[in-house]
C-alpha cells in the first residue's frame, strides 16, 4: 500500500504552465513495480530470514540507514537532527524508501522473488539516475541532495548484480 501511495502522490504536479499534469514517465515503471509488490503480498515468495552472510554483504545497511534518514533541511542542506529517524520521508517519497526495501531484499537474496528485485532496482536506478543528473539541470538541487540519492543508485546497481556475484 505504501508503493501504491507513493506512485499515485509522487507523479502528480501542478505547474504554473500546464496546470495539474501526470509524470507518465515515472509514473509507468512505478505502477509496475507496485504491481509487482502487490503481487507478492498476496503471493509471497520472499523469505526474509537473514541467513548468516559473509561480512561484505552488509555493506547495503549504512546507506539504507542513510537512505531511511534522509538528513535535508528545508534549504536543502543536511540536518543531522536525530527526530528526523521518526519524521523522515521514508515511506512518502519514493527515492528514501526504494533503497530500504532493496537493502533486505539483497540481505534476504536468495530466498526472493528474484523478477521482484530485478525489477525494482532497475525502476530504482532510472529514478536515481535522473535525480543524479537534476544536479546538472536544476539551479537550486544541492550536492547533499545528490549525496542522498547515492543509496538508491547504489543499491539498485547491486539489486541487479547481486545474482551474478552469489551463486544460489
Amino acid at each position: 500500500m505504501v508503493l501504491a501511495f507513493i506512485t499515485l502522490t509522487n507523479n502528480i504536479a501542478l505547474t504554473e504552465s500546464y496546470g495539474w499534469v501526470v509524470l507518465t514517465g515515472n509514473l509507468v515503471p512505478m505502477i509496475i513495480v507496485t504491481f509487482l509488490w502487490f503481487r507478492e503480498t498476496c503471493k509471497p515468495e520472499n523469505d526474509y530470514t537473514i541467513p548468516r552472510l559473509p561480512v561484505w554483504r552488509y555493506w547495503v545497511i549504512p546507506f539504507a540507514i542513510l537512505a531511511f534518514w534522509f538528513p535535508v533541511s528545508l534549504d536543502y542542506g543536511p540536518n543531522f537532527n536525530t527526530f528526523l529517524l521518526l519524521s523522515s520521508d521514508y515511506g512518502i517519497f519514493f527515492c528514501p524508501t526504494i533503497p530500504v526495501i532493496l537493502a533486505l531484499l539483497t540481505l534476504s537474496f536468495p530466498h526472493i522473488n528474484r523478477l521482484l528485485l530485478s525489477t525494482t532496482s532497475v525502476v530504482g536506478l532510472i529514478m536515481g539516475l535522473f535525480n543524479a543528473i537534476t544536479l546538472l539541470l536544476e539551479p537550486d538541487y544541492t550536492v547533499w541532495l545528490f549525496t542522498l540519492h547515492t543509496p538508491l543508485i547504489l543499491i539498485s546497481i547491486y539489486g541487479l548484480i547481486i545474482p551474478k556475484i552469489v551463486k544460489a
